[in-house]
């Protein structure tokens, strides 16, 4: 357990010089042309910088913001979400009658250029495309990953274009990224998934099955993919095996285009039931455990599959993070009873590293930055939820009253309400199972994994308000944090720290930066294109400490072995490339190593912020050898019948025997040591790790 929040003095309140623009989740880091070296970042209400803030000269004209185009926030479930049509994108804006002549190889529609012609499905004629500029959307590839390109000839709903607008990102959706008008001519640019010689890869509703316990993985990944939807006040509404996609053995959500954007709680609460329960039932059937005439066998995984996906069909599930969680929670009890798993990548016990590296930067005169890493791993039989911890950084407001106060609170709440709430009763539960199963299950931690953390960062966000009460001064940080249970992952973010995952040595930005610059640029907000419009990088929206009630982003995901995570403050991503990011943690050989590779190139980049790094490398737990090396001798526990075990007993009692009967008794020249399990008792045992 590891939790660092150096000591500051609170007089660095200076500027924070070299400030760049956060674009989002898709695009790089850009000058800010016109931006003062002065800057400072600071909290606001509403989306607006302070009117006490006296560096940003331009408040004025950043509070007539609403009136030219509104910003489409990506609002906490029980908002409403605002909506903002792309220009020119609505369903009554030009549209045209029919779809206009085909694209050659090489046109260019938006930020994409098409590098496929001709090609026609059910849906009419589409076009393959990559971004024109590859390295600016390093997150976005993955194995059999592809863009296509349809002409809208019916034009596009305010709801299509705000759901593009808000980026919407997770790694098993795939959505829309983009609209874009040529020529008079609307196109939809959307993800799909390709087979190695390009053909779309079918869905799995033409009858392709999963094993009932990969059914209940993949049940957990779709699970957090829907959650994620639904903090975002998007219902799917069309779950089905028809927008289920397997392949390169990863699941995939699609027809996100076509969800609906739910304006209050109460219209929000029956559609995102509707999607658990349609989702429990989908899960059911790709699990061959409903509308199967015949089971060849009744396990136990497909027992409980079907339960859940019965559960489904009576509307039971209020909740796509409950249905996660009891996906999660059966194959865990599945584990603890001795069922069998499988060897699919996610019941590979997980092997985690983490480590961290801070610096003050070559500006600052103190550090405002804290961390932590503090998890538990304990291996035994029922070890489905092990490793279990969290990770964070929180970057205490330069420009408030003691931010470095305010991050040590967040550091170390954060660190304290997770292992009360979640890890210490995860790791006690599976011992309770022994006594009494039946009252074991009935007093199941009673917070899922997200949930844990979620109330972790609200109880940090009290407490800063309290401080901020008790200075009478506003005070903030920001938070990321990564919390872990085996192959379950969760994140809460407030704040410009980021959250990267590097798989298949692509790496994908998990958090979306809340600061007001990055909102606008996300939007393409017109009031950007002028010269003289200057909006500091660092006035966030949304952050710890700044209302009395706050919401985190939150997602949740799958974690398997070769993942390696970052989490990290802007004074670190602000120096460096998602290029140079990406390779330090391709090419780092620990976490250690990484973490401080890549402070000290922030510093050789600038240094003009504190710069922190909390690197976690996922890895398989190493194979037991003596496995194969029973097996090679044609010995084998799982395979060895009662008799054969007993004779071979016998056999080694009378070796035994034989030894004491044969050894010379005082001469002790002539004593020879009794053989155990093959090993000289004149050497000393070897230790396992």
């Amino acid at each position: 357990m590891d939790i660092q929040d150096p000591q500051n003095t609170p007089d660095d309140t200076k500027g924070d010089p070299g400030l760049t623009s956060a674009t989002g989740a898709t695009e790089q880091t850009d000058t800010v042309a016109g931006v003062a070296d002065t800057d400072q970042r600071q909290p606001t209400a509403d989306a607006q910088p302070s009117a006490t803030d006296s560096r940003a000269d331009s408040s004025d004209e950043t509070a007539g913001l609403a009136e030219t185009a509104p910003l489409p926030v990506l609002q906490s479930r029980g908002e409403a979400a605002a909506t903002r049509p792309i220009a020119g994108a609505g369903a009554d804006a030009g549209q045209s009658a029919s779809a206009g002549a085909p694209l050659p190889v090489g046109a260019e529609i938006g930020e994409y250029r098409i590098v496929e012609s001709g090609a026609v499905d059910a849906r009419g004629p589409f076009y393959v495309a990559e971004p024109k500029d590859a390295a600016a959307h390093p997150e976005e590839a993955a194995p059999g990953l592809r863009y296509i390109v349809r002409e809208l000839t019916d034009g596009a709903s305010d709801q299509l274009a705000h759901i593009v607008t808000m980026g919407l990102r997770h790694p098993v959706l795939l959505t829309p990224v983009a609209l874009a008008r040529e020529d008079g001519r609307l196109f939809l640019v959307s993800m799909e998934i390709a087979d190695e010689h390009g053909v779309r890869v079918p869905p799995m509703s033409v009858g392709e099955r999963l094993r009932p316990v990969d059914a209940l993985r993949a049940g957990i990944e779709l699970a957090d993919a829907l959650a994620t939807m639904h903090r975002n006040s998007l219902a799917h509404l069309h779950i089905s095996p028809a927008e289920v996609t397997l392949y390169d053995g990863r699941i995939y959500l699609s027809g996100v285009e076509d969800a609906t954007l739910a304006a209050t709680d109460d219209e929000a609460r029956p559609l995102f039931a509707r999607d658990a329960n349609f989702l429990a039932r989908t899960m059911g059937v790709i699990g061959g455990v409903l509308d199967t005439p015949t089971l060849d066998e009744d396990t136990s995984a497909q027992r409980s599959l079907r339960e859940i996906a019965l559960r489904g069909e009576a509307s039971a599930f209020t909740r796509a993070e409950e249905l996660a969680e009891s996906f999660a929670l059966t194959l865990q009890m599945l584990a603890s009873a001795g069922a069998e798993m499988g060897a699919d990548i996610r019941s590979v016990r997980l092997a985690i590293t983490a480590d961290a590296a801070t610096t003050v930067g070559l500006v600052r005169a103190a550090n405002q930055d804290a961390y932590g890493l503090a998890f538990f791993n304990v291996y035994d039989d029922a070890a489905a939820d092990a490793p279990v911890g969290v990770f964070l950084v929180a970057d205490g407001m330069g420009g408030e009253a003691h931010g470095e106060i305010a991050s040590r609170l967040v550091a170390r709440t954060v660190t304290a309400e997770m292992t009360r709430q979640f890890t210490l009763p995860t790791t006690t539960w599976p011992a309770q199972t022994v006594f009494d199963p039946a009252e074991a299950v009935a007093n199941a931690p009673g917070v899922t994994l997200a949930q844990a953390l979620e109330l972790a960062v609200k109880e940090a966000n009290r407490q800063t308000r309290a401080f901020g009460q008790r200075l009478n001064a506003t005070t903030g940080s920001t938070v990321t944090a990564l919390a872990v249970s085996g192959a379950r992952a969760a994140i809460a973010h407030l704040g410009d720290s980021r959250a990267y995952l590097l798989r298949d040595n692509q790496l994908l930005q998990l958090t979306e930066d809340h600061s007001l610059l990055a909102r606008m640029e996300a939007v393409k907000h017109p009031m950007l294109e002028d010269p003289n419009f200057i909006v500091p990088r660092s006035v966030l929206y949304r952050s710890v400490g700044q209302e009395d009630d706050v919401s985190p982003d939150m997602m949740e995901f799958a974690i398997a072995p070769g993942d390696r995570m970052l989490l990290c403050c802007d004074g670190l991503w602000d120096e460096l490339a998602p290029q140079v990011i990406g390779q330090v943690m391709a090419e780092a050989s620990s976490p250690r190593s990484c973490a401080r590779e890549l402070v000290a190139l922030a510093n050789a980049s600038g240094g003009n912020d504190n710069s922190t790094a909390v690197v976690i490398f996922v890895e398989a737990e190493a194979e037991d050898d003596a496995v194969e090396q029973r097996a090679a001798r044609g010995f084998s526990a799982e395979t060895q019948g009662d008799a054969s075990a007993d004779a071979a007993d016998a056999e080694r009692a009378q070796d035994i025997g034989d030894a004491l009967a044969g050894a010379a008794a005082p001469d002790t020249d002539d004593a020879q040591s009794i053989p155990t399990d093959g090993a000289s008792s004149s050497e000393p045992p070897t230790s396992a790790e």
